[in-house]
């Protein structure tokens, strides 16, 4: 691991709170992490890393010296944001933590649960001071009154509680988010800075504004077409920001109901929702953040975004490496261009745009010069590997393209199909040679996707059809050869030994089998991954075997013992794929949150890379440092991925 890398996020986000002086921004998300900004410049400061689930809330201290963030992982964690160290961890909660709160003076704080309940704690000791018991449901938020003399909680049981936090003696119970006739879920709470008013969002798409003190309500206002996630007053308590999962936030008069400005976010994957909202303290700016994975400051007199401070770094659906070792392609999950690496510089060298989204792993021709993609459109594409020039394009009859392979000599290509069927062409004119079926294929397993790989003879050609089998093919006679069957789940990917030998295939049931080809015989089952396997690879020399997995590692096997030589740990999400560099020195991981890694064969590192998804069009949008962190990051991408400078200064 890299020592102090900062990231952005990786997933969707779920909460955002400023720091009181407006310095600093924290962000949480459903990748488990809180991350801390410079919300004035962009750049990340910190990455807290210590849950085991999504994070969906975060609170700083009023002194802003300990950050408090909670988590479906049923925990809160104290954290000091200055060095990212863990202060506490506090356990209680038997369900999903949902809300967290500190009291004015600092010394405790109040967190809720889809356990129906509340927890004072001590801040100090991490002791639980009361419990508030009552909802009959989920609750969802917490806050605490300015004076610190009460708290307020809203549940899924369509109710919010006021409470005495000394005595935990319910003072008021608040209802009236019933506007299709039951009462639905309150979502989000939050007192007026002077502590005389109190506001609701529920899922009944309305925000009432309660006097607190008698119960009643003083206005509601309705404008969001969905649930109303999230609320929070201006610090000079004129507006009210409401977060909605229709991809906007709201700002209102919360003495009149007007609505003053709306602020719409809309990406290219369609309208998003807004998980959280928060203002800065001075009252100028607001951030939202969303399941888009992005945390932006807005305007809330015009409805300007000011800036964006996070965005989501790209799922790597496949890898390959040219014959020759000097590139690196590299596929987004459902993008609609490939990028083509430099592995020594970690710079991308070209970007080749296709004409709908790519799927599944590309394929370079065994000279180094073209480059074979699959798309969503039933089209397999052959691009110049230099110039990304569209040489021809191959559309399946037989169903959705899922993998792709070079004849070992390149005159053949051939492309798996859903169902474990398979096309083979010719790249050159565009002829089909040869079409296989297996029409025994009664039932494709949820979300199985077909992979394919010649025998390097090039007479025999392995699929998998969903079934948890691999099927070996007789290409010139156009018949199965064999059907080798052992896994309990979908078979994702096949590998030939150099020599032709045996075979691996990975599944999902997190096992990988190495056979017997011509017997069908199963030689060995590598177990140890704790998740799906995701990828196979043999090392050039077949001495060795990697299989990547979901588990978040990948493992280097001794192929005729079993025997697990190294683990790659260090990816912090699914491990997508594998692949090894042609000369066998080294070998490069893809994970699900854009990250490669080039590694040595002890698992120390090479180089690593990160492509991430621009805000900006025609901007370079990736990083690349080697294991000392001293290379300098390009384009936009030091808005999600810093490397900070030495501490000697060097």
């Amino acid at each position: 691991m890299i020592k102090g890398l900062c990231t952005g996020h990786t997933g969707p986000l779920n909460g955002v709170a400023w720091s009181s002086d407006g310095s600093l921004l924290a962000t949480v998300g459903d990748d488990h992490t809180c991350v801390i900004w410079n919300p004035h410049t962009g750049e990340p400061v910190a990455t807290l890393i210590g849950h085991t689930d999504a994070v969906v809330r975060v609170a700083w201290s009023p002194d802003d010296k300990r950050l408090a963030t909670v988590s479906h992982d049923r925990t809160c964690i104290v954290w000091n944001p200055d060095t990212a160290e863990r202060l506490l961890t506090l356990t209680g909660h038997t369900d999903a933590v949902t809300g967290v709160a500190w009291h004015p003076d600092g010394t405790r704080l109040v967190t809720v649960s889809w356990d129906e309940t509340g927890i004072v704690w001590d801040s100090g000791t991490g002791r639980p001071v009361t419990t508030l018991t009552g909802h009959a449901y989920h609750v969802n938020g917490v806050a605490w009154h300015p004076d610190g003399t009460r708290i307020a909680t809203a549940s899924n049981d369509g109710t919010c509680i006021i409470w005495n936090p000394d005595t935990a003696e319910r003072i008021l119970t608040l209802t009236g988010h019933d506007r299709f006739g039951v009462e639905d879920a309150v979502y989000g709470v939050a007192w007026s800075p002077d502590g005389s008013r109190l506001v609701t969002a529920g899922w009944d798409d309305a925000c009432i504004v309660w006097d607190p003190d008698t119960g009643q309500p003083v206005i509601s206002f309705v404008d969001h077409t969905e649930w109303a996630l999230g609320v929070a007053w201006s610090p000079d308590g004129t507006r009210v920001a409401t977060a909605s999962d229709n991809g906007t936030c709201a700002v209102w008069n919360p003495d009149t109901g007007e609505a003053i400005a709306t602020l719409v976010l809309r990406f290219a994957t369609g309208i998003t929702f807004v998980h959280g909202v928060a203002w800065s303290p001075d009252g100028t700016r607001v951030a939202t953040v969303d399941s888009n994975g992005a945390c932006i400051i807005w305007n809330p007199d015009t409805g300007e975004r000011v800036t964006t401070l996070a965005s989501r770094t790209d799922w790597v659906d496949g890898i390959d490496w040219s014959p020759d070792g000097t590139r690196l392609a590299v596929i987004p999950d459902w993008a609609e261009a490939y990028t083509v690496w430099d592995p020594v510089s970690g710079r991308p060298t070209a970007t080749h745009n296709a004409h709908t989204n790519l799927v599944g792993n590309p394929a370079w021709s065994p000279n180094g010069t073209r480059i074979a993609t699959i798309h969503n459109d039933k089209a397999c594409t052959i691009r110049d590997a230099t110039t990304g020039q569209l040489l021809i394009t191959l559309i399946s009859r037989i169903g959705s393209p899922q993998g792709v392979a070079w004849h070992p000599v390149g005159d053949l290509i051939a492309v798996a199909s859903d169902g474990g069927r398979c096309t083979v062409w010719n790249p050159d004119t565009g002829q089909d040679v040869a079409t296989l079926t297996d029409t025994g294929t009664t039932h494709v397993l949820d979300d199985a996707k077909s992979a394919v790989a010649w025998h390097p003879s090039g007479d025999l050609i392995a699929t998998t059809n969903g079934e948890g089998t691999c099927i070996i093919w007789q290409l010139d006679i156009a018949e199965k050869f064999t059907t080798l069957t052992g896994h309990t789940d979908a078979v994702t990917g096949v590998a030939w030994h150099p020599d032709g030998t045996r075979i691996a295939t990975a599944s999902n049931d997190g096992t990988c089998i190495i056979w017997n080809p011509h017997t069908a015989e199963r030689i060995l089952t590598l177990t140890g991954h704790t998740a799906a396997v995701t990828g196979v690879a043999w090392s050039p020399n077949g001495t060795l075997v990697a299989t990547s997995s979901n588990d978040r590692t990948c493992i280097i096997w001794n192929p005729h013992t079993g025997k697990k030589l190294t683990t790659l740990t260090d990816h912090a999400r699914a491990v997508t794929g594998v692949a090894w560099h042609p000369d066998g020195d080294l070998i490069a991981t893809a994970d699900a949150s854009g990250l490669i890694r080039i590694s040595h064969l002890d698992g120390t590192l090479e180089r690593a890379f990160i492509s991430v998804r621009p805000r900006v069009p025609g901007v370079e949008s990736y990083a690349s440092w080697t294991p000392e962190g001293l290379d300098v990051l390009e384009g936009e991408a030091w808005r999600v991925l810093r490397i900070p400078e030495p501490e000697d200064g060097s």
